[in-house]
């Protein structure tokens, strides 16, 4: 076989390797990636609540007990409570996710305890599916609570609805984002940075400058910043949700 031949075969093998390649890209089926409302009815629907929540039922269960004794506690308030302690808009500010905090760690922590993390990353609805997914409806749950409990103080210590709704608002959604934040970025050990935030507002309280200043901000603020910072944490979300996306079926 001369060097014409030969070259003339590599040509022609090469050519059925690119034919071949073609053809088997063609016939695979293009997939693309979900968007966060996809995401959302997919895991809904798809999955459903019964399987999201599977394993963390006590921890779900504990969450609304947590919410309903502090119900109970603020339907206690003596109804001159807000001229009692002045320093009300500092605790509201500090214990607004205190319901998310709780619900949202403890399940985070009993899913990394649990064992089997490594298998489920693996799977189509991953670990951090699971979890963008829970603090999507544990934020839906506490807003619902916090305007709850922002009623309450409204009738019972006498404040402005509107005021400690709107610093509710903002501060659920502030320390919501700090801590998915402080998880992706230090893993477990990212627990302690919102857990540090909460008890420096604690702290704050107590000082009568703080409460002054938190309620010298406009309510307007409070509700543009709530706002912000509620896209963040649905921008946050999304990124999980691409970075470890799955493909539609």
């Amino acid at each position: 076989m001369n060097y014409n031949e030969q070259l003339r075969q590599k040509i022609t093998a090469a050519e059925q390797r690119r034919i071949e390649a073609t053809a088997i890209l063609k016939a695979a089926k293009s997939q693309r990636k979900t968007g966060f409302a996809e995401f959302i009815h997919d895991m809904l629907f798809g999955l459903g609540l019964r399987n999201i929540f599977y394993g963390i039922y006590d921890v779900a269960l504990l969450t609304i007990v947590i919410a309903g004794a502090i119900i109970a506690l603020l339907n206690g308030l003596p109804a001159d409570y807000g001229q009692i302690n002045p320093n009300i808009y500092g605790i509201m500010f500090a214990a607004s996710p205190a319901v998310y905090m709780a619900f949202f760690l403890l399940a985070f922590l009993k899913e990394r305890s649990g064992g089997g993390f490594d298998v489920k990353m693996t799977c189509r609805y991953t670990a951090l599916h699971l979890c963008a997914f829970r603090m999507f409806l544990c934020g839906i749950f506490c807003m619902i609570f916090n305007v709850a409990a922002a009623g309450i103080l409204a009738v019972r210590a006498g404040v402005d609805f509107a005021e400690i709704a709107a610093i509710s608002f903002s501060s659920l959604f502030l320390f919501a984002l700090v801590m998915i934040l402080s998880l992706l970025r230090f893993g477990t050990k990212g627990c302690i940075v919102p857990a540090a935030v909460m008890a420096m507002c604690v702290i704050m309280s107590v000082f009568q400058w703080y409460n002054a200043l938190l309620r010298s901000i406009p309510t307007a603020a409070y509700v543009v910043l709530g706002a912000v910072l509620l896209v963040l944490n649905q921008s946050v979300l999304n990124k999980i949700n691409r970075r470890f996306s799955y493909a539609v079926r």
